[in-house]
């Protein structure tokens, strides 16, 4: 999709993508180009069953990139 709006707009510095709608590829096809992404985070399935596993109770280790 990412190639099809550089077809259709030309030069494209950053892209918004909507919360739901990021498959993977489309982000690294993103990351290759070298362009700018960003994107809301969506609401985890499994904080809706279990309120422990929200987003926010996770803390990203550097050091053990975890």
């Amino acid at each position: 999709m990412v190639e099809k709006s550089i077809e259709n707009i030309g030069e494209v510095k950053c892209v918004l993508a909507y919360k739901g709608y990021h498959p993977g590829r489309e982000l690294m096809t993103c990351k290759a180009l070298g362009f700018d992404t960003f994107v809301s985070p969506k609401e985890s399935s499994s904080a809706k069953k279990n309120p422990d596993y929200k987003m926010e109770v996770f803390e990203y280790n550097q050091q053990n990139d975890t």
